[in-house]
């Protein structure tokens, strides 16, 4: 029984998650863009 309730809780944990990632890997590649276009990479991460 609580190994259902494990992987009941992993999924809604990734379900929450997986925006926050999605909007992470987003912002991660759009900063390479831009480090690129500018010519140095800035510490913003």
């Amino acid at each position: 029984m609580s190994f259902f309730l494990f992987i009941h809780l992993n999924s809604l944990i990734i379900a929450i998650n997986t925006p926050f990632f999605m909007l992470n890997m987003i912002i991660y590649l759009h900063h390479q863009v831009y480090s690129d276009k500018q010519g140095n990479i800035s510490d913003l991460f």
